[in-house]
């Protein structure tokens, strides 16, 4: 059975795989608690905090945090 993907799905995960990539590229290990947190958002404009947040972090406790 196929899955329907909306714009929104597609856009979302699309900016998820980029805070992780950003994270990886920058040498920040993401624990998979945190990979799960990131990949489930579905609000583009958290995603879209993160990812600012991601380009200039030195931890992840930089991007992510318990108020983000």
């Amino acid at each position: 059975m196929a899955t329907h993907q909306t714009w929104e799905d597609t856009r979302t995960e699309t900016r998820a795989n980029d805070v992780l990539t950003v994270l990886r590229v920058r040498g920040i290990v993401v624990p998979a608690a945190v990979r799960k947190r990131i990949l489930a958002e579905k609000d583009l404009r958290q995603l879209e905090r993160w990812l600012e947040k991601a380009c200039v972090a030195k931890s992840i406790e930089d991007v992510i945090d318990k108020r983000s």
